[in-house]
């Protein structure tokens, strides 16, 4: 496969250059890797969202405070004192 980077070849590079990689093909494959698991991330995220929008809809909701009151007790309990 050949690809054409255009002004991204002279940061490729400089990348190879700096000895953080050993070749152009190892710096895009870790660009690659990193935009697949953005791709991930945002994937899960939308997930995520849909499942809040639901709950919302179904008047499935907790009030801020009370779910902060409730996390920092569990916190205390779990190092054994009280809040």
């Amino acid at each position: 496969m050949n690809v054409r980077l255009g002004k991204l070849e002279a940061w490729v590079q400089e990348r190879v250059d700096s000895g953080d990689y050993a070749s152009h093909a190892e710096v895009i494959r870790a660009g690659l890797r990193l935009l697949k698991e953005d791709e991930q991330w945002r994937a899960a995220a939308r997930r995520k969202i849909a499942e809040g929008l639901v709950d919302l809809q179904a008047d499935r909701v907790a009030e801020g405070l009370d779910v902060v009151a409730e996390v920092t007790d569990a916190i205390a309990r779990k190092r054994g004192r009280r809040a």
